[in-house]
């Protein structure tokens, strides 16, 4: 899996992270926009499927993005020099949290909002309420996490390419390419495909 997302072309995974997710939420918007209000139609269950299929949005956005990262982070390991401190371990506790809790808020949308419009404005203000207190502290604490992994994943990356240690200095355009990845896919994975394209020619001459 992590080989497929380093040779992915950069339009291949554009695609999925933001194309196929954008035009299906488009159809969605229009599906129940269409449908809300008309006669005979069922606002509530309408407003849940969307809901529903929102949250399957981002639970895909999310898997491919973190997907993605935990290749260039992990996949490219093997070639960091041996001399580089690397905190494999720190990245991947820090790595799962944010994704954690991305997953969560996806299956929070896709199955709470159900009980929260079936059961009035009481459940509703209830966890919109005093929920939004909890939700803000675990969307500090991703955040936190998310751009060490950011910035890990970033330092992996121009490492393998300059083969020593770098400086925060020296990988800030890396760091913000992957932190706006609907850009920086453009710009990184092109770079990626052509030293993995590399790495393999160069393991099969060393074998033969």
């Amino acid at each position: 899996m992590v080989y497929r997302f380093l040779s992915a072309k950069h339009w291949q995974l554009f695609l999925l992270m933001i194309g196929l997710p954008l035009i299906s939420q488009l159809f969605a918007f229009a599906f129940t926009a269409f449908n809300f209000g008309k006669e005979g139609a069922q606002d509530i269950m309408i407003t849940t499927l969307w809901f529903r299929f929102t949250a399957l949005i981002i639970f895909l956005v999310s898997s491919f993005y973190f997907g993605w990262l935990w290749s260039i982070a992990m996949g490219l390991q093997k070639y960091v020099p041996e001399e580089v401190h690397r905190k494999v371990t720190k990245f991947k506790i820090l790595f799962f949290i944010p994704l954690v809790y991305m997953l969560g808020m996806a299956l929070f949308i896709g199955l709470g909002t159900t009980d929260f419009f079936a059961n009035g404005n009481l459940s509703f203000s209830l966890v919109f309420g005093y929920g939004a207190i909890l939700i803000f502290f675990l969307h500090v604490i991703s955040s936190l996490c998310m751009f060490y992994v950011i910035y890990f994943s970033a330092k992996t990356y121009k490492t393998v390419q300059l083969g020593r240690e770098v400086r925060f200095g020296e990988i800030i355009g890396e760091f913000f390419l992957l932190w706006f990845y609907f850009i920086g896919i453009w710009i990184v994975q092109p770079k990626l495909n052509q030293w993995i394209k590399h790495k393999t020619k160069a393991s099969v001459k060393n074998i033969s």
